[in-house]
């Protein structure tokens, strides 16, 4: 799938979210994955699920253990948001660094959302938020988005449900409580 070039991150306001937007002052602007990504992304991933680890004693979950090699592999498959099965992998961008990350997946009519990534150092200033907002767009097809964390994870839980995200269920897996949340298409945050 070709790359649709880099774009301005919208507004994470309902009204807003899908009316272009000018370039945002911060200059970090929102573009599809592309190969050379790879490395970035998933040093950024392991810079910031240190603290899940921590948090769970467990550092062999995936986003620590994903390989370039594995990344590229999704990268390549590629993902338009309307294809079953293809992933969309979206970047944050201040300048040449990736700094923010996530990933959806078309299952039917639902939306898989992953591995949202934020680098530290510009955490708490809506970017997790605009790229969650931005994941949704992409996927238009989509009747449902879902996503999961840990359930000690508050942080991530208060994110997810100020997008409108409400708790489904809960499952243990490997010894860790995991807490899966869904919303449907249209659900204001």
């Amino acid at each position: 799938m070709p790359d649709t070039g880099s774009r301005p991150v919208p507004d994470p306001r309902p009204a807003a979210a899908a009316l272009p937007a000018s370039p945002p002052e911060d200059g970090i602007a929102l573009a599809t994955a592309r190969d050379e990504d790879a490395d970035q992304i998933v040093k950024l991933q392991y810079l910031c699920y240190q603290s899940e680890a921590e948090l769970y004693g467990d550092y062999s979950i995936a986003p620590l253990t994903e390989t370039v090699a594995e990344l590229r592999g999704i990268l390549a498959a590629g993902g338009d948001g309307r294809s079953d099965g293809a992933t969309v992998v979206l970047v944050a961008r201040r300048g040449w660094e990736v700094v923010a990350a996530v990933r959806g997946r078309l299952d039917g009519d639902i939306c898989r959302v992953g591995r949202l990534v934020t680098h530290p150092r510009l955490r708490r200033r809506g970017l997790a938020s605009r790229l969650l907002a931005e994941i949704e767009l992409r996927h238009p097809t989509a009747a449902r988005f879902e996503l999961f964390t840990g359930a000690r994870s508050v942080d991530n839980i208060r994110l997810y449900t100020r997008r409108g995200y409400r708790e489904t269920g809960r499952a243990v897996d490997g010894g860790i409580e995991m807490m899966f949340l869904a919303k449907p298409a249209g659900t204001p945050a």
